[in-house]
């Protein structure tokens, strides 16, 4: 990887640093940071771009795509998206389905808005998506009083344990509120899911799983918010994940359905393309669509990425979007099988518990023995060099003191400082339950580095163990 440090801008006026350019700088090329949930800069797809923007602009309709656009986002791109996801899910999807956003974290947010009220109550998957926490308390929901759902690596949430949940809170109803748009629905209740490939553990919930969660939230009156952003990030034809669950919520039931919907896949082209796209979409019932087009934000300003999505209609026409799909695909599957063989060699048995390695998706989740390691964001902390430690430590709210040997000490036991960082697991917690795993992602790097940098921290495993090496 090419070092970026002190990039120069093209009239050579102003020198910037990374961090000034992307939210993951990366300007020492020797050191490894496995929290980036990204693809590196070998998989930016510049010269696709490139030939969609020209197919876009050149084309009779271009100028279209530098208007304002339509409130649920331009009809021809939900339409060609309805037709790729079909293909892909291999199950129909329609337009009429689909309203485009700003990615799948701005639509959370908008969905938070939307459609909950300050007496929502949260569920939510214990461990799950760090920042799905951080945006539910930006919207005043306190991190304590949500319900987390005990969630296995490999399968996801409990569908017994989530009905015994639901079953001691209160029955309530849908709530609506009257504004000037008509009536807007309010859920009781929000469960977010990552339910296949999941952030962090890389679980996906089985189908037969999928069925009852949407029929308790029928029965209970629950928003299921579905995170679908690794849903075909797949890696083989056996791999591919069950029936979704929000298709599932277009099937007819006998059990309480109010006729609205209570599932919203949320969806987005960072993880299937490219980030900086900043293009994503919902899949939801008619009823729920509408209560988005009534929405006052997007009346205000129309879909709100109409450029790229212009740029993504060009890429499902040409063909760019699945073939660079075909890449990302075989790349992650090979950085996937590369590092997790290079953990299953290194790393001691006596301090790693379990290595879970996914069928898809972004993340190796690792369970270290509670005896040995109790808390590895403190781990974190004691093992990066100290020029590293603002960085990190800013994604994942902790500190550093000032200290510039190469040896460190946890919990009285000396180890390395070591050019390599991970996710530690309490941030995915809302109960702060998960000191002992930590996360992985082998997204970010090739090969190569992503064999140093697991060397490099299962130096630090083997220090604890006591293994020299």
């Amino acid at each position: 990887m090419t070092s970026m440090a002190g990039v120069s801008s093209q009239d050579g006026t102003h020198q910037y640093q990374m961090e000034d350019l992307t939210l993951y700088p990366t300007d020492d090329p020797d050191y490894i940071q496995f929290e980036f949930g990204a693809p590196g800069p070998d998989l930016a797809p510049t010269d696709l771009i490139a030939t969609a923007a020209t197919d876009c602009f050149s084309s009779g309709d271009g100028a279209n795509y530098l208007q304002y656009g339509p409130i649920l986002g331009s009809k021809e791109l939900r339409d060609e998206l309805a037709s790729f996801l079909s293909v892909e899910y291999r199950s129909a999807v329609s337009g009429e389905n689909l309203v485009l956003t700003n990615g799948a974290s701005g639509s959370f947010s908008n969905i938070i808005t939307w459609f909950t009220s300050p007496d929502t109550e949260i569920l939510i998957e214990n461990p799950t998506y760090f920042l799905a926490i951080r945006t539910l308390e930006d919207h005043g929901f306190v991190r304590s009083k949500m319900h987390t759902l005990h969630t296995d690596p490999d399968t996801g949430i409990d569908p017994a344990f989530l009905r015994a949940k639901l079953e001691s809170l209160p029955q309530r109803p849908l709530g609506h509120s009257g504004v000037s748009s008509g009536a807007w629905t309010r859920y009781p209740y929000l469960l977010y899911l990552v339910p296949t490939f999941s952030n962090p553990t890389g679980a996906t919930i089985p189908e037969a799983h999928r069925a009852e969660i949407v029929e308790l939230a029928r029965k209970h009156n629950v928003l299921i918010v579905c995170d679908d952003i690794y849903e075909i990030m797949y890696y083989g034809e056996s791999s591919r994940p069950p029936k979704r669950i929000a298709a599932f919520d277009q099937d007819p039931s006998p059990i309480g359905s109010w006729g609205g919907g209570n599932v919203i896949s949320n969806c987005t082209f960072s993880k299937i393309f490219a980030p900086g796209l900043r293009l994503g979409w919902i899949e939801a019932s008619p009823a729920i669509v509408d209560q988005c087009r009534r929405s006052g934000l997007l009346y205000s300003g129309g879909t709100p990425n109409h450029t790229a999505s212009g740029i993504a209609l060009a890429l499902i026409r040409n063909g760019g979007l699945q073939s660079h799909l075909n890449r990302l695909r075989k790349t992650y599957r090979n950085r996937r099988d590369v590092l997790y063989k290079a953990l299953e060699q290194q790393a001691p048995k006596s301090i790693v518990s379990k290595i879970h390695a996914p069928l898809g998706g972004f993340f190796i989740w690792i369970e270290l023995n509670r005896s040995a390691v109790l808390d590895t964001k403190k781990l974190l902390d004691s093992v990066l060099p100290t020029d590293k430690s603002s960085a990190v430590m800013s994604r994942v709210e902790g500190k550093h003191e000032k200290d510039a040997d190469t040896i460190a000490s946890y919990e009285g036991i000396v180890v390395p400082r070591v050019k390599a960082s991970f996710a530690p697991g309490n941030i995915f917690s809302p109960d702060r339950t998960f000191g002992h795993c930590l996360r992985l992602s082998f997204a970010h790097y090739e090969e190569e580095q992503l064999e140093l940098g697991c060397s490099r921290l299962c130096s630090v495993l083997n220090a604890l163990a006591g293994v020299k090496v």
